[in-house]
């Protein structure tokens, strides 16, 4: 049984199992080779970065952008030609497209902070990221030039108690850095799933055992990037004012978990260990 939850509102679960080492030279490893992907920690799960990380991702889910940049930087400071990571998935809280959100929960005295689009692209790109993918709702309204560099504090609803990080307002680094996010700026869903869902040979790929599932969740835009939907219209992002309340994929959320599951089956049992969302993405 799957739940779908607005990005917009608290996910709060436990996985009912800690993983098994992974299988050695997975070609499902390949999938975020050079990818990190950011999780406000109530959209994630317990062990949610558990499932990511084999699936050859760089998993955060931390209520800290400070923590998240900064060792986004470290590691790249430090990684091998190849490895760096070089694109970004934000599954961050857009708060109607007022500004990044990382929270532990939705209570008013939880940690969580907050971030400008431009504090990202000068922070990020100076550690030599290429491209934050915008998975927040109303992602394209965080582009607006009112706020792209600083926040305005009196929108963001609840409180930043482990601060704001607005842009310095100066050439940080490699300002290239692309945001990518969805031609239509709107709410964003996710699917609630377990890994006993996932076939025999997948698993096994995983390095999972199918009497001890783990719980995680996937965005309906994570979803459709893995498996290359054509329906989804991802470009260079550019600001709108609108706010958008709807959610289209809902409609089609059930689909897009059984082809995501698919896409898993089929690259299970595959030789290809090309990096999969790099192909996908392109590059600049």
């Amino acid at each position: 049984m799957r739940a779908l939850l607005r990005l917009g509102a608290a996910l709060l679960f436990a996985s009912s199992a800690l993983a098994a080492p992974l299988a050695t030279h997975s070609p499902l490893a390949s999938i975020g080779h050079g990818v990190a992907i950011v999780f406000s920690p109530d959209l994630s799960l317990e062990n949610n970065c558990a499932f990511y990380e084999r699936l050859g991702f760089v998993c955060y889910a931390s209520p800290s952008w400070e923590e998240v940049v900064d060792d986004i930087g470290c590691r790249n400071a430090s990684a091998t030609p190849g490895d760096a990571i070089s694109v970004v998935i934000l599954e961050a809280h857009g708060t109607e497209g007022n500004g990044l959100k990382l929270q532990a929960s939705s209570a008013r005295n939880a940690r969580r902070s907050y971030a400008a689009v431009g504090a990202l692209r000068e922070r990020l790109g100076a550690a030599g990221v290429r491209d934050c993918i915008l998975a927040a709702c109303n992602s394209r309204r965080l582009l607006r030039p009112a706020i792209h560099d600083t926040l305005d504090r009196e929108r963001l609803f609840l409180p930043a108690t482990l601060g704001i990080m607005d842009a310095a307002g100066h050439d940080a680094g490699d300002t290239r850095l692309r945001f990518l996010a969805r031609a239509d700026s709107h709410t964003e869903g996710i699917t609630v799933a377990r890994t006993n869902e996932l076939s025999p040979p997948t698993l096994r790929a995983l390095g999972l055992e199918d009497d001890k599932p783990m719980t995680f969740v996937v965005s309906d835009i994570f979803a459709q990037l893995v498996t290359g939907d054509p329906s989804l219209d991802l470009r260079e992002a550019t600001p709108v004012d609108r706010l958008k309340l709807a959610t289209p994929e809902d409609a089609r959320a059930e689909d897009l978990f059984a082809r995501f599951v698919e896409h898993l089956d089929q690259l299970a049992t595959s030789d290809d260990a090309q990096p999969v969302l790099m192909a996908l993405i392109g590059k600049p």
